[in-house]
């Protein structure tokens, strides 16, 4: 069954195995989004549990005018920056393994996976949190710019021009590998 059927499956009929379905398809990219904003295994947790039951609460609000993944994607993390706020933290971003091993792969010049991830924190470190959560979007999620504006609740060229600016501090700082530019 598609994402939608799943949807109309639950919300016209009460199918709680649908709804199983559709959130078991997503759960663990849900988890992601929290752990990469607050950074802990079991804030995280909370929070996904949270999330889950925030989906399940408003998913016949669903508009089916973007993808459920998105529409997920966005509570996971508004819910993820409320708690920081609530608990008085920062916003600590951080990207997974596999943005790093795109980078080392893409550059030939260095192959020392510690100076890379090094400087790759480095530079993410100085970027705003926001820009830094839009350049892991596009970069490891490989989502588009609409469906970052859509989770962030931002206009799509506000999303594009951050995203040019955050490239250019990442060019900058990071000018000596190739996989950048």
């Amino acid at each position: 069954m598609s994402e939608l059927e799943l949807i109309n499956q639950y919300v016209n009929k009460q199918d709680k195995g649908a709804l199983n379905e559709l959130i078991s398809k997503h759960l663990q990219k849900i988890y992601s989004t929290c752990f990469r904003v607050c950074k802990n295994e079991q804030d995280a947790s909370d929070i996904t549990q949270n999330v889950i039951i925030k989906i399940i609460k408003n998913i016949h609000k669903f508009k089916k005018e973007s993808q459920f993944s998105t529409w997920a994607y966005r509570i996971a993390y508004n819910e993820s920056i409320d708690y920081l706020k609530k608990n008085n933290r920062y916003i600590q971003i951080d990207y997974e393994e596999s943005f790093l091993e795109h980078a080392i792969e893409s550059d030939h010049k260095n192959s020392d996976k510690e100076k890379i991830k090094t400087d790759i924190n480095t530079v993410l470190d100085k970027l705003k949190p926001i820009d830094k959560s839009i350049v892991l979007y596009f970069y490891y999620d490989k989502l588009k710019t609409r469906e970052i504006a859509e989770i962030l609740w931002e206009n799509e060229n506000t999303i594009k021009t951050r995203l040019k600016r955050a490239k250019v501090t990442l060019k900058n700082y990071l000018e000596h590998y190739e996989w950048i530019y």
